[in-house]
């Protein structure tokens, strides 16, 4: 788990003022192809056959997404449309649920459409994947994180929806949100909640008052010398327990040991069915 790179990425300009969105560094779209970074839906070397023709991937998501989308059924086809590979196994049965629930939501579809289609504006350079045995930082701006829920939220994210062992990212998290909207007819109400959860967070976004003007930095930390428990002789039932009503774990000091239960993947299922807790320490 040790390494010795240290890199910190920034996709905006610094010396802004609080009050005032970063601007995106680069001022062009630099695409980059490789294992290294995220693949980007606006990426020319993203291609699509459409009509037995290949097009580049983000012609057809302008095209489509730049359409009137006002209802579930006309979300579904739309991501259908350069999605066609999943047709008839995605649904919106979860989002069709959410939008009962919330039909002040509605509007809200067209409107992050059109920020993901800011993504070339927005977002000017492929994120970096924060990758095993790598310390590094990676700095967003709010607007710039907004701009890559849509994407995920439109399904359009490239190479991202083969979650088999052997696929290309199989190490990483899910980016797509559309296996959150498919409806299975297990713990559906979980994820119902969690589409709410999300409109209300884009609702936020599009506020009255204009888009957020703060920054996100992303940090991975690696341990040089991590301790291999599995040869560890020392019995847990030897090592001494304390409960406090009063003090949080990470102000605990001296020769306290924290211990956290995670899930291999930051954010665990959040994306699948079922609301299980991703992180538990002790």
């Amino acid at each position: 788990m040790g390494g010795n790179e240290t890199l910190d990425v920034r996709l905006y300009e610094t010396g802004h003022s609080w009050n005032h969105i970063p601007q995106p560094t680069p001022a062009v779209f630099v695409d980059a192809w490789d294992k290294d970074h995220v693949k980007m839906p606006c990426s020319p070397r993203s291609l699509y056959v459409e009509n037995k023709v290949s097009v580049r991937r983000w012609d057809v998501i302008q095209r489509v997404l730049s359409q009137k989308i006002d209802s579930a059924t006309a979300f579904q086809i739309a991501v259908n449309t350069y999605n066609n590979r999943y047709a008839r196994t995605w649904n919106v049965d979860c989002l069709s649920a959410a939008l009962r629930q919330r039909p002040d939501f509605v509007p809200l579809l067209q409107k992050i459409a059109d920020l993901a289609l800011k993504a070339p504006d927005l977002v000017t350079q492929p994120v970096p994947l924060l990758r095993q045995n790598k310390e590094r930082s990676l700095s967003l701006s709010q607007l710039q994180i907004a701009c890559l829920l849509a994407n995920a939220f439109y399904s359009t994210f490239p190479r991202r929806n083969a979650t088999g062992v052997n696929s290309e990212y199989s190490d990483f998290p899910t980016i797509n949100f559309s296996s959150l909207f498919c409806g299975t007819g297990y713990t559906d109400e979980s994820n119902v909640e969690k589409i709410i959860c999300l409109l209300h967070y884009f609702s936020r976004v599009f506020d009255k008052d204009g888009p957020p003007s703060g920054t996100v930095t992303f940090t991975r930390r690696c341990l040089h010398s991590p301790p291999d428990f599995s040869v560890s002789e020392v019995l847990v039932g030897s090592i001494p327990f304390g409960v406090s009503s009063s003090c949080l774990i990470e102000d605990t000091q001296g020769t306290a040991l924290h211990v956290d239960f995670a899930n291999r993947l930051l954010g665990g299922g959040v994306l699948h069915s079922g609301c299980v807790q991703e992180e538990i320490m002790l």
